[in-house]
């Protein structure tokens, strides 16, 4: 695997496919822009705020699908937080994620919540970013369904990184933090990413 050590500085906005690729299969750092960080404490803030007024707002102050009639306090945040990831987090016999492929997905989902839009907090991604930068990813499930979509990998990924010391000593996850890490296409869209750059590449070979 290649190595470059100039670190990729995502902002929410620049990451392409090409850059994706690249940066998940040459082990590049990833780090975030001074505004990503800004933009994440403000969200961060927000969701503080509803949690704190205790204000209904679904997945932060409320369960999710079947239980979102049903309110979770600031106190029990964590523990639901939990439960909802490792609820989802079912392991099947089968194919397993390139690791490449899982690196991508962090790498996609840390340049979606520099965004700001998902309320997660600093500690949470600073977490993501130290496994990125550090770490052997983990076994994932590469089987799924239509209407799973990404899930249960997901949530394999979110249960990974909240079993971690570092994530332990945080007090992660805080409220709505599983449904950020869960409710996305981080693995799908880097799958379409790499096949995406490999077929720009055949086009290439061809002419």
């Amino acid at each position: 695997m290649n190595i470059i050590s100039n670190p990729l500085i995502l902002d929410g906005r620049i990451l392409t496919p090409e850059l994706l690729v690249q940066t998940a299969k040459s082990n590049r750092p990833v780090e975030l822009s001074d505004e990503a960080w800004n933009q994440i404490s403000v969200s961060r803030s927000i969701v503080d705020n509803i949690v704190e007024s205790g204000q209904v707002a679904y997945g932060v102050t409320t369960g999710v699908g079947s239980q979102k009639d049903f309110s979770v306090s600031s106190e029990a945040a964590a523990a639901y937080n939990l439960r909802l990831i490792k609820a989802h987090a079912t392991r099947v016999p089968g194919p397993v994620l390139n690791p490449e492929t899982v690196r991508g997905a962090l790498i996609y989902m840390v340049n979606a919540f520099a965004r700001g839009l998902s309320g997660v907090s600093k500690d949470l991604v600073q977490l993501i970013l130290l496994k990125i930068n550090t770490c052997d990813m983990p076994e994932i499930d590469a089987s799924g369904s239509v209407g799973a979509s990404d899930l249960v990998p997901l949530a394999q990924i979110a249960h990974w990184l909240l079993s971690s010391d570092e994530a332990k000593a945080n007090g992660l996850p805080r409220a709505k933090e599983a449904l950020s890490l869960i409710n996305s296409n981080a693995i799908s869209l880097t799958f379409g990413a790499e096949q995406l750059v490999e077929a720009e590449r055949l086009l290439s070979a061809v002419d």
